[in-house]
């Protein structure tokens, strides 16, 4: 496995070698169709001291964030050094100032806000960053922005304490990342994307924070309403490169405008894992670790703009699933999607990572720009958040003070699909590459006193997989279905029996036995539906009323006790796709699936390799 990647970095490197402009110094327009600021606020009611400075109360208005997109005009000048060490340092700037198009900020309910006069310009401190000569990629990206249109006016008048347009990317809890290529004329062409999260707390300086309504009181002043807890969410992307993205024509998705979505997760394409190269003798190699996820995903549409969509994305747990959630280590964070408990096989040893679960960042939401052209998000999408499992958690105590307090970035291509029934498929595959050199990694049994140090060329890949469908309009059927004898991951003999309308009305049934003699065995017995989502995977050819995958949760028995139990439950007939997976309240009495064989499909696709 280390020759592969090495052969990969070796590729990469020779493919992507990037060569300054002449001078150091280029300007470049700025490409409209690729270059936007946008905005998603969350309008909340917070007005608790323990639910802030963040605002992380569940009481959101509107049905969701305010969203819009400002198309971007105007000029980027970029300024380089000359390199050391294979990477160049360089300064951004813009001339003349960048302007944005007129917009609406849209809620789902009663809220639009005419966005104008939007202006993107160059603060006193400089944008700078660092770029991999070797990669085009750029390191250590910091925009200091000054950011000014009608939104903004509104809430500083209202807040007049409260600094709004002064906009530093990534500052603490944001993203900021780029690329640079090569271009035929000598020059580079330039992509960027930064968000942050800017929290407005319950009070500014003793003032309830208050949040712009449209239209003014007939003295000129802003209107406005409490909304303690609030939060903005900015973002920019900015290109000097036109898309090369093929568009879709007659496949592309109809897509709900100025909605909230629910989609069911495709457990077979939706898992969470990393590409071990730890450098440590002892384990003989590398390993790759994978869980498979269930779960669902929600997406909220945006107004449109032109060709584009904002969107917004959350993982969920499975539908019905009420259960309090354990603590984490990490505060502020909880489950979002439950992973299975699986093993992670180096050549010497064997790990067996325990309650694993994806844990999305509550603060730097994932938002994205949808070309409608296309059905794809522009650039690298971005979804953050944490592999939350005892072996992680493990070796963030053990490397504390070295590990920054951050999320990881999954980075890669995401796209939305119309479905053969007329509905809508939503595919994300991502990954990141993190140095791991002279980390401490512990032995299987993870006691403090018995540990590795990971060596010099030591690198993690962690890789996320996300994949939802939204049924079309088709009337709602049965599915049937069972097996006996069949053969988990962890080797457990299953039998599984269920009859679920796809409704949930009528009579329903499932049964299912894990024949394992260790703690996670038992048979489990359903006496309410409490959830159910019927849908077709993404290639199925199945006439509409028909669907080849199902969703569920239900409540019922477990033979070991006398108490109730919940089962969330995932079964797929799909061609090339078959695959079930039961979780016994959240996996934490029984936890099984057919886990698929390990190949290219379920490993992350970004920004490729770091450089030797």
């Amino acid at each position: 496995m280390k020759t592969a990647m090495l052969s990969l970095v070796l590729t990469a490197t020779v493919a992507a070698q990037i060569k300054l402009p002449p001078g150091l110094t280029q300007t470049l327009p700025v490409a409209p169709a690729g270059s936007y600021f946008g905005d998603a606020v969350r309008f909340a009611d917070c007005p608790l001291d323990k639910d802030n400075p963040l605002g992380v109360c569940g009481n959101t208005l509107f049905g969701g964030y305010g969203m819009y997109l400002s198309q971007l005009t105007g000029d980027v000048r970029v300024r380089f050094f000359e390199p050391v060490r294979g990477v160049a340092h360089f300064e951004i700037e813009f001339p003349s100032g960048l302007r944005g198009s007129e917009a609406t900020m849209a809620a789902p309910l009663h809220y639009r806000y005419p966005v104008s006069a939007t202006t993107v310009s160059s603060s006193i401190a400089i944008t700078k960053g660092d770029v991999d000569m070797n990669t085009g990629e750029i390191k250590n990206l910091v925009m200091n922005l000054d950011i000014r249109n009608s939104f903004v006016e509104a809430t500083v008048a209202l807040n007049p304490n409260f600094r709004a347009g002064a906009i530093v990317f990534p500052y603490v809890e944001g993203t900021a990342i780029g690329k640079f290529e090569n271009r035929e004329d000598g020059l580079l062409d330039l992509t960027l994307f930064a968000s942050t999260f800017v929290p407005m707390n319950n009070q500014i300086d003793g003032e309830r924070v208050r949040m712009p309504y449209p239209g003014r009181a007939a003295d000129g002043s802003y209107l406005g309403f409490e909304a303690p807890g609030s939060s903005l969410r900015p973002r920019l992307r900015l290109t000097t490169k036109a898309s090369a993205d093929v568009e879709c024509g007659s496949q592309c998705p109809e897509i709900p405008l100025n909605t909230v979505r629910e989609l069911s997760g495709m457990p077979f394409r939706s898992s969470l894992g990393d590409a071990f190269e730890l450098d440590i003798p002892e384990l003989g190699g590398g390993a790759v670790g994978r869980a498979h996820l269930q779960g669902r995903v929600e997406v909220q549409f945006g107004e449109r703009y032109g060709d584009v969509v904002p969107v917004a994305f959350w993982a969920l747990l499975p539908g019905a699933m009420l259960a309090e959630p354990p603590p984490s280590p990490l505060a502020g964070f909880t489950p979002n999607m439950l992973g299975h408990d699986e093993r992670v096989r180096f050549p010497n040893f064997t790990y067996q990572p325990k309650n694993v679960a994806l844990a999305s960042d509550p603060f730097d939401t994932s938002v994205g720009i949808l070309d409608l052209r296309t059905g794809r998000l522009l650039s690298d999408f971005v979804y953050r958040g944490v592999p939350a499992q005892d072996l992680f958690f493990t070796i963030f105590e053990l490397n504390a003070g070295r590990i920054p307090g951050d999320t990881f970035r999954w980075r890669g291509p995401a796209k939305f699909e119309r479905g053969q029934d007329g509905g809508l498929t939503f595919t994300f595959s991502g990954d990141v590459f993190l140095d791991f050199s002279t980390f401490l990694f512990p032995e299987p049994d993870y006691n403090p006193a018995r540990v590795w140090r990971a060596g010099p060329q030591a690198v993690l890949n962690p890789f996320l997989n996300l994949q939802g469908h939204l049924p079309g309009p088709t009337p709602g059927g049965q599915m049937n279905g069972g097996f006996t004898g069949a053969t988990s991951s962890f080797g457990d003999t299953i039998s599984i029996s269920y009859s679920i309308p796809c409704t949930g009305e009528g009579v329903s049934r499932f049964e299912f036995t894990n024949g394992a003699n260790a703690t996670r065995g038992g048979t489990f017995r359903m006496q309410n539906l409490a959830f159910v989502s019927c849908f077709n995977s993404r290639r199925s050819t199945l006439a509409a009323g028909s669907f080849d995958s199902i969703n569920f949760t239900g409540y019922g028995t477990w033979s070991k006790d006398d108490e109730i139990h919940l089962a969330t439950v995932h079964v797929s007939q799909a061609e090339g796709e078959s695959y079930w997976s039961v979780q016994i309240d959240g996996g934490l009495v029984s936890n099984a699936n057919n886990k698929p064989p390990q190949d290219g499909q379920f490993v992350g696709n970004s920004v490729g390799p770091p450089p030797p």
